[in-house]
């Protein structure tokens, strides 16, 4: 019996070293693994030698993301924004430009006529106060011999309130009817205390008037310069 257990155990230890020192076979599609080439004592090519670990693939993908970035994303120099911005401001003084001309240009007697609301085609201008209504003829007046031959001049609204008699209402609407014949402009200037600046426009120059108008406005600028001596 122990002749025939110790036969047994015999066998199985063969067998465990036949397993143990059987060679790493390899399908002649699969490639050639390193490790399995080293196993059986041949030799590892060059080309399988230089097989990156992923660690490596890693770094070289990061590295050449690094290097074509600046390719892609190409941001433009602080030069290029500034031209930019010059181009912007310089849009913005032509337009102010233009409505600084459009004010200064004359109505046509239609133009006139529709802003003043009268629809008959024969209507004739006779009297300055068709035209400059209530207390606008002597708000201009007044701000016409202030500017003189510059056409700039510079007054506080309660100054001005005071001189013509009218309360801020009043002086704002009329403000506004001089402004929508073009006749006035008005500059405000925050955290000025020193006044609001007009510009204004000459009557004769800007409204499609006759000499008998011109006369009139005339003698209300005379009549004010007696008044102000």
């Amino acid at each position: 019996m122990a002749t025939r257990k110790n036969n047994d155990k015999r066998k199985v230890e063969s067998n465990t070293d036949l397993l143990w020192r059987k060679p790493i076979t390899l399908d002649d599609d699969e490639p050639d693994d390193p490790l399995a080439l080293l196993y059986q004592g041949r030799e590892v090519s060059t080309q399988i030698a230089d097989i990156q670990s992923p660690i490596q693939k890693v770094e070289q993908v990061i590295t050449e993301s690094a290097e074509e970035k600046p390719k892609n994303s190409v941001k433009p120099t602080p030069a290029i924004e500034k031209k930019k911005t010059v181009k912007v401001k310089n849009e913005t003084v032509e337009q102010a430009k233009d409505i600084n001309l459009g004010s200064t240009l004359k109505m046509t007697e239609s133009d006139l006529k529709n802003v003043l609301k009268i629809k008959s085609e024969n209507f004739q201008f006779t009297d300055i106060r068709e035209i400059l209504r209530g207390k606008s003829l002597d708000m201009y007046v007044y701000l016409r011999h202030l500017a003189g031959e510059t056409g700039i001049c510079k007054i506080k609204h309660l100054d001005l309130m005071k001189r013509l008699d009218i309360s801020r209402p009043t002086l704002f609407k009329q403000g506004d009817w001089l402004t929508t014949l073009s006749l006035i402009e008005k500059r405000n200037v925050p955290g000025d205390h020193f006044g609001t600046s007009y510009i204004v426009y000459r009557f004769e120059e800007v409204l499609p008037v006759s000499e008998t108008l011109k006369q009139q406005l005339e003698l209300h600028l005379k009549s004010l310069t007696e008044t102000m001596e």
